[in-house]
């Protein structure tokens, strides 16, 4: 299991320099970033947690 820094420092590793195409909210918990590369990054949440995953054209979904 990663460390707080350890997830933030992943996510800023596969979305540098991307350019956010649009975001949407698909459920109620769930914000959906799509960048101009189709990279998606879904961040859904809970009471307690935040899960978050990126997939798209950096390979196969890397969640955090």
């Amino acid at each position: 299991m990663l460390t707080l820094e350890e997830e933030a420092a992943e996510l800023n590793r596969l979305l540098a320099g991307k350019i956010v195409k649009r975001i949407h909210r698909q459920r109620s918990t769930e914000l959906a970033i799509e960048f101009m590369d189709q990279t998606r990054l879904f961040v859904d949440w809970k009471t307690t947690e935040i899960e978050m995953s990126v997939a798209g054209s950096i390979g196969e979904e890397k969640a955090v």
